[in-house]
């Protein structure tokens, strides 16, 4: 809490920040911007920063998961793509097929040491001795995959 005060602090040295006062200011979307209204809104939004400060790309922070991110993607995707902002369906589904190009996959090789962790069940994994370990985080996907190795690995 007190980094957090430390940095109100430094962003407007006339105010006096309170924890609680922090507290309800970081409530909704953490400590960067927070855009609200309608999808029309926030595409505006969105399209303003891109245009003034050439960026590209967004993370997005949520108030409420995981419908934060089902609204954005039902809602605001629909409309940045109906301004053509966003390509109807991505050029390559990963990071990693845009970074190493085609024929490479959305998972990593099969020699790669995150491989070993593909068809593990949730919660298990092997320590270094080869012992099996329970516990830990990540679910199976459709693929039979873990879901962290998805998105991760």
């Amino acid at each position: 809490m007190r980094a957090a005060l430390a940095i109100f602090s430094t962003a407007d040295p006339t105010r006096r920040w309170t924890p609680d006062q922090v507290a309800r200011y970081l409530g909704i979307g953490g400590i960067g911007p927070v855009v609200v209204g309608s999808p029309a809104t926030v595409a505006d939004e969105l399209e303003r920063w891109v245009e003034e400060a050439d960026i590209d790309g967004f993370n997005l922070a949520y108030a409420v998961t995981p419908g934060t991110f089902a609204d954005f993607v039902d809602l605001v995707v629909p409309e940045l793509r109906s301004r053509d902002r966003l390509p109807e369906e991505p050029a390559a589904a990963t990071l990693r097929e845009r970074l190493h190009g085609p024929g490479c996959g959305p998972r990593v090789r099969a020699d790669h040491p995150a491989a070993e962790y593909r068809d593990w069940p949730s919660g298990e994994r092997q320590s270094a001795e080869g012992r099996m370990i329970r516990g830990g985080f990540g679910t199976r996907s459709e693929s039979g995959g873990r879901a962290l190795a998805n998105l991760h690995g």
